[in-house]
């Protein structure tokens, strides 16, 4: 007691580990002495505490090249594995925690330099926690979550489905089928759209070009008269605000989504189609009704080759009646020029 001052904690002994305190005594400012208590450091001791803290504690201390219980209120065992850490912890002084599975239960033991009056580390507390009701818990609140997690997923993957079938695939199918039976000939289908709308364009725009064919119509004004059509009659690509229906807003506020962009385009296609065919048929007529007149012309052209080419034997028959008549009187004449002749040859003698 030089310093005359109040000393406690652990002290190694003979007789072993201990907790030993002195307190020094004054009277009139004079130091007369000082008052000493010690306990063992033992399981009775821990027990003690335990019943008042209701944790179980032990107190480890190194044992050659290896550890062993000064004292512990439970009957866990110390591994060998284990000697590292615990040198580790009496080494860095510092609290530390570890988690381990000890006699198929989960601990998660607190370990804790143990130093002695003159603070040198000379064991290790270590204080044991059973937690294998909390992570039976957690592994069940786990489980819970992870079946939660997957009702939702399967019903978020249900949900996507039938949202794809209905935004996507029921499209497409009806897609396909209006091109195979458009591939068939049948040039009336026609794609329906939810997210397609018709729109009275002249009215939202007060046009007034009343020779448009959309004028006043509740339609799909872009592939009536607009660009996505063979006649183009809008005022605005006519006076060159733009020249695609798709940079009007009419348009943008019309079709909402891809599909609708599709369904309006694969309409106009056909409907540009139809008004071809009506046009080709329209010139069919028409060369039709020529063909009947040039047919009418070339039969009455046949008919005059006709009478001309009887006129033209009637003729040659005429003409070959007086070559005969010629030759019958010319043969006469030849006689008598000959008898004449013979008669006035022996007059010249």
């Amino acid at each position: 007691m030089v310093k005359k001052r109040v000393v406690s904690g652990i002290e190694k002994g003979v007789a072993g580990f201990g907790i030993r305190g002195v307190v020094p005594v004054f009277m009139d400012k004079n130091h007369i002495g000082s008052v000493e208590f010690g306990i063992k450091l033992n399981s009775k001791l821990l027990n003690s505490m335990k019943e008042v803290l209701n944790v179980d504690i032990s107190v480890i201390v190194p044992d050659g090249q290896g550890f062993k219980y000064l004292a512990k209120t439970h009957s866990l065992t110390i591994p060998e594995t284990s000697y590292s850490w615990l040198r580790k912890v009496m080494e860095e002084g510092e609290v530390q925690t570890r988690r381990t599975n000890r006699e198929g239960k989960d601990f998660l033991t607190v370990y804790g330099p143990l130093r002695d009056y003159s603070d040198k580390v000379v064991g290790v507390l270590a204080i044991p926690n059973d937690i294998s009701a909390t992570t039976a818990a957690i592994r069940m609140n786990i489980y819970k979550m992870a079946g939660a997690g997957l009702a939702i997923l399967v019903v978020t993957m249900t949900a996507v489905y039938y949202l794809m079938n209905f935004l996507i695939n029921k499209p497409m199918r009806q897609l396909v089928e209006k091109f195979k039976k458009a591939g068939d000939g049948d040039l009336t289908v026609s794609m329906e759209s939810k997210r397609l709308h018709s729109i009275n364009c002249s009215a939202t725009r007060d046009c007034g070009k009343k020779d448009c064919s959309s004028y006043g119509q509740e339609c799909m004004c872009w592939e009536r008269s607009g660009s996505f059509s063979t006649r183009v009659e809008c005022p605005r690509i006519l006076g060159g605000d733009f020249t695609d229906c798709r940079d009007c807003e009419i348009y943008r506020d019309s079709v909402l989504d891809e599909f609708a962009e599709l369904s309006t385009t694969f309409n106009a296609f056909l409907g540009n189609i139809r008004r071809m065919l009506i046009d080709i048929q329209g010139s069919t007529y028409e060369m039709s009704d020529s063909s009947a007149g040039l047919s009418e012309l070339a039969d009455g052209m046949q008919a005059g080759t006709k009478s001309a080419s009887g006129r033209t034997k009637a003729v040659s028959g005429a003409a070959e009646e007086m070559s005969s008549n010629m030759n019958a009187v010319q043969l006469p004449v030849k006689r008598h020029r000959q008898t004449s002749i013979w008669w006035l040859l022996p007059l010249r003698k």
